[in-house]
């Protein structure tokens, strides 16, 4: 007997961009390529020219089953391998591919794709399966327009074919990344097809799961939800997509915060179904964490990382992403307090994504980098490699976030040193890192290497004016202003006012929008300075801009600054109108910074009795009460030096401090 044969079918279309790959990938695994043209107007037909003569062109009829049957009437294998051009094989793949034709009592295989797919600025994998290949047999064809199926036609034609997954077959699909599908407007495209086939025949429950896709993926979520419920209401529990119909269906619920709904669905319907599928556990943490219920948050994280390896049906697209898993922990560590592991999950995170930055940003958050700078390097830089430019700028970015400006700057002047031309953007931070620090002769040199054309330059400009103001040079302030009086922005015409004393004659002051951020973002630049009577007088100045009195974001902005005076001030006038407890956790955070413990005390414990008492405020209310037993001790031992009890007393407490 002859050795079977396999003919791989492809269906293209302006495909040049990844067409090679694919051919390539397949040409050792098949004896014949059959290529349909739909109509390519790039370089598609010139690369299968180079693989196979068997090429047709067929117009496209807005129907894919159409031109698929037609490439199996050219197929001469004994097995059809169907794949599309924006699709690979993975090399380990072909022997597999050869061994499973040798199985006589088989009439078809699903096989393992990986889909590539946009999430926000990264590209993730998700893997999932598909039947692709199949015995050759004249009576075996695809039905349906778009998302064209034969598998439920093999089984009507024969119904004891047996049908088996091969999940040691892997194909990658490129076909989901965003540019690709823009490329070819696939969207309108499959859900104008799509409406079509619902239209024509409501009762086909996987046009309406392919509908409810192309909704989700447009972000309608209601319209997927309807789509999906229904499909879910006929569907049986046994069919292959019926974990990804429960995945879509608290995903939509997830985006459209029905938090309850989806807490009902997942453990009345998702779990009792499918109780190991692991993005049922990545949902179910993100909802409690979004319920504030963080225990049993983490509880769900955990579960999903203890899950034993997923079936490719399952279709995971959230649990196999470990890196984001431990990130969440990450942060639920840093809810209970628990610093030590919140840096063991977030370094856990680096390493199975190198690239997650808000990973970073958090283990250097933690590590307090101005009031640890040292240390802070030195812990750093035993875990990361640092040595590379790019990596060093990325560092430099972060600790500048944390106002180490410091530490900053010495990474953007190595950085800088090892590149020719350095990027202007880092430039300008480190001129602003010398003008946080006062080095204002630095800070001018750095911003003189910006084009004067760019917007940075404008940026450094503002900033050296800004600086000049608050610390009295208004000469120089005059001057660069002057040399700016083309530019009538927001900002502009609010520093003019702060040097001048009133708005150049030709800005159209406004009261909202644009003036209003801008006179907050300059006052929050001023009172960074501590020069409080600037600050007074910039903030009398800009006061049409600002919000009024008393408000919130001032309040914060006092506590960031250590104002405690002005702080107390406006939080006593929020705490009489307002029964919100976060705000007598304010009062008592000011009068702590005065040193008024007791009143601190009375108002932290109202504000942790009233309902706001997550740990960092019980922690925080425990080291006041420390405080005030140090205040008693130190009172005593003021009058009775000799009372050798208290003072033992006093140095066991000094040691054992809780930090805050």
């Amino acid at each position: 007997m002859n050795n079977p044969t396999i003919t791989a079918c492809l269906v293209v279309k302006n495909e040049g961009k990844y067409l090679e790959r694919c051919l390539s990938s397949i040409k050792p695994a098949v004896e014949e390529i059959v290529i349909v043209d739909t109509g390519s107007s790039d370089n598609t037909l010139e690369i299968a020219r180079r693989f196979t003569e068997k090429i047709y062109i067929q117009p496209w009829q807005d129907n894919f089953s159409q031109v698929r049957n037609f490439a199996l009437q050219q197929a001469t294998g004994d097995w059809i391998l169907v794949i599309d051009g924006d699709e690979e094989l993975h090399p380990d793949s072909i022997a597999c591919l050869r061994n499973k034709i040798s199985a006589t009592e088989v009439e078809g295989y699903l096989l393992k794709i990986i889909n590539y797919f946009n999430s926000g600025s990264e590209v993730l994998t998700a893997a999932d399966v598909v039947f692709r290949f199949f015995r050759n047999r004249p009576q075996y064809r695809f039905t349906g327009a778009v998302h064209e199926q034969i598998c439920d036609n093999i089984l009507a034609v024969n119904p004891t074919a047996k049908i088996e997954i091969a999940e040691d077959i892997v194909l990658y699909h490129y076909g989901y990344l965003d540019e690709e599908i823009e490329n070819k407007d696939k969207r309108q495209r499959n859900l104008r097809l799509l409406l079509k086939e619902v239209d024509s025949n409501p009762d086909h429950l996987l046009n309406r799961f392919h509908l409810g896709v192309e909704y989700f993926r447009a972000r309608e979520y209601t319209e997927a939800l309807s789509q999906f419920r229904l499909v879910q209401s006929r569907l049986a529990p046994q069919a292959l997509y019926a974990p990804k119909l429960y995945r879509y269906i608290a995903s939509c619920l997830l985006h459209l915060k029905n938090y309850q709904e989806l807490l009902d669905f997942i453990e009345q319907e998702w779990r009792p179904l499918f109780p190991q599928q692991g993005d049922l556990y990545f949902i179910h943490g993100l909802v409690l964490k979004e319920l504030k219920q963080p225990a049993l948050a983490i509880t769900s994280f955990r579960q999903c990382l203890e899950l034993p390896p997923q079936p490719a049906f399952y279709a995971n697209v959230y649990s196999c992403q470990v890196d984001k898993v431990n990130y969440h922990l990450g942060e639920l560590a840093e809810y209970f307090q628990d610093r030590e592991g919140a840096l063991k999950y977030y370094l856990t995170a680096l390493q199975h994504n190198p690239n997650l930055v808000p990973a970073l940003a958090r283990i250097i958050a933690i590590l307090e980098p101005r009031k640890y700078p040292q240390e802070t390097m030195t812990d750093l830089e035993k875990v990361f490699d640092f040595s590379e430019p790019s990596a060093r700028l990325l560092l430099g970015r972060l600790l500048f976030n944390e106002k180490a400006y410091q530490l900053a700057l010495a990474c953007f002047e190595q950085a800088l040193s090892q590149l020719e031309d350095g990027p202007e953007n880092i430039i300008w931070l480190a001129g602003l890192c010398q003008l946080k620090l006062g080095n204002i002769l630095a800070a001018q040199s750095l911003f003189g290497r910006l084009s004067p054309a760019g917007s940075l330059f404008l940026s450094a400009q503002y900033h050296l004016i800004l600086w000049y103001w608050v610390y009295g040079h208004r000469k120089h302030a005059l001057q660069t202003l002057r040399n700016l009086q083309q530019f009538l922005s927001p900002t502009a015409c609010l520093l003019h006012l702060l040097v001048y004393g009133y708005l150049p004659p030709t800005s159209s002051a406004a009261i909202e929008g644009e003036w209003q951020q801008a006179a907050w973002e300059l006052l929050v630049q001023i009172a960074e300075y501590q020069k409080l009577k600037k600050f007074w007088q910039a903030r009398k100045r800009l006061k049409p801009w600002l919000p009024p009195e008393p408000d919130l974001a001032w309040v914060e902005l006092y506590l960031q600054q250590g104002w405690g005076a002005q702080a107390e001030k406006q939080a006593r006038q929020l705490v009489s109108q307002s029964p919100d407890p976060y705000l007598k956790y304010l009062l008592a955070k000011s009068c702590w910074l005065q040193g008024k413990l007791a009143e601190a005390e009375q108002f932290m414990v109202k504000a942790y009795q009233q309902g706001y008492n997550e740990p960092r405020v019980a922690r925080e209310l425990a080291r006041l009460y420390q405080e005030l037993a140090l205040s008693v001790l130190r009172t005593e031992l003021a009058i009775n030096p000799q009372h050798q009890e208290c003072a033992q007393l006093l140095a066991r407490i000094e040691a054992c401090l809780i930090e805050v």
